[in-house]
């Protein structure tokens, strides 16, 4: 029989499943946000454009340089914010993070099954931190309103709407009580 996790040891790996869970949803939905706006851009820069050049056939001269200005205004906000190197970067984050996520929750649940191996589940463990540090979102500002809604999803779904993820004394905590008794939801 192998040596068990300690509390310690078993409520940072509950907080990093957390904190890998609340980046998965962040990052994801930001994904989804510079795609959908990435799209959306396009459109309207091609529209627009495309109105343009039919106003220059029109007897209303200022119109078609109005949309032309607003084609151009359009294409630089497209081309600085919303470029596709952006785009695959916060994709790379949002993929990272997911398998960030799913490799935790599968650790967590064989810490919960089993304790003959945890030394090694510990190790297992370790890399995560090193891993995480890999992976840069300096160049994206965070949306403390959008975490914080990430934050609160991943306590709804694990029963924790009620608690702070970290208390000064974790035993207290119905997450050290998780991380100690392996009574956790899973999602």
């Amino acid at each position: 029989m192998g040596v068990a996790l300690n509390l310690q040891q078993r409520t940072a790996i509950w907080n990093s499943m957390l904190d890998a869970e609340m980046n998965d949803i962040y990052w994801g939905c930001e994904a989804q946000r510079y795609g959908s706006q990435d799209r959306t851009l396009t459109i309207a820069a091609a529209a627009i454009s495309s109105a343009t050049a039919i106003t220059l056939f029109s007897p209303y001269p200022a119109a078609g340089k109005a949309l032309a200005l607003l084609a151009s205004a359009l294409s630089v906000v497209h081309a600085t914010v919303f470029n596709k190197v952006r785009v695959k970067q916060i994709a790379s984050l949002a993929s990272n993070y997911k398998e960030l996520a799913i490799e935790l929750r599968l650790l967590w649940c064989q810490v919960q099954i089993n304790a003959t191996d945890d030394v090694k589940r510990w190790q297992e463990y370790e890399t995560f931190p090193r891993r995480e540090k890999k992976i840069d979102e300096s160049a994206f500002s965070i949306n403390r309103k959008r975490m914080r809604s990430a934050q609160q999803q991943v306590r709804r779904a694990r029963g924790l709407e009620n608690e702070s993820r970290q208390s000064e004394d974790p035993a207290t905590t119905t997450t050290a009580a998780a991380a100690t008794t392996g009574t956790a939801t899973h999602t």
